[in-house]
């Protein structure tokens, strides 16, 4: 039910999806690619909350014990203002499905993200383009 008020929520919302994305790169931090015009004295207080949302996951991710090879996976998170989970996807595999199904499982047990208390920043950080590299 909470699932179903947040989705009507956020179509009522002025607020769209597919105004920003973030991305881990491969050294575990956060980059952002938005379409929004961000002012710039939003940069540090975005970059400090993304990489507390990349620390949080990666504290979370259970790396199979059998993992060998440097391979990363690709994740899209929607997040609800509070920082709670509205749905995490696989966007790209690493080819290895035990290491794909850690990293889907350390989003949601990373729930809720830290998000900024600020309601008006929250449109930068409701979807993230994560990277996950084995190695981190």
């Amino acid at each position: 039910m909470r699932v179903i008020l947040a989705l009507l929520a956020m179509a009522l919302s002025p607020i769209c999806f597919s105004q920003q994305s973030l991305a881990a790169d491969e050294e575990g931090g956060l980059e952002q690619s938005q379409t929004v015009q961000e002012p710039p004295e939003l940069a540090a207080v975005r970059n400090d909350y993304a990489n507390r949302m990349a620390a949080k996951i990666r504290r979370n991710l259970i790396r199979p014990s059998d993992l060998r090879e440097n391979i990363q996976a690709e994740v899209e998170v929607w997040l609800l203002p509070g920082g709670n989970l509205l749905r995490v996807t696989l966007t790209k595999s690493s080819g290895n499905t035990a290491y794909d199904n850690a990293v889907e499982r350390a989003v949601v047990r990373a729930q809720p993200l830290p998000v900024p208390p600020d309601p008006a920043l929250f449109k930068y950080f409701m979807r993230l383009n994560l990277k996950f590299n084995s190695q981190e």
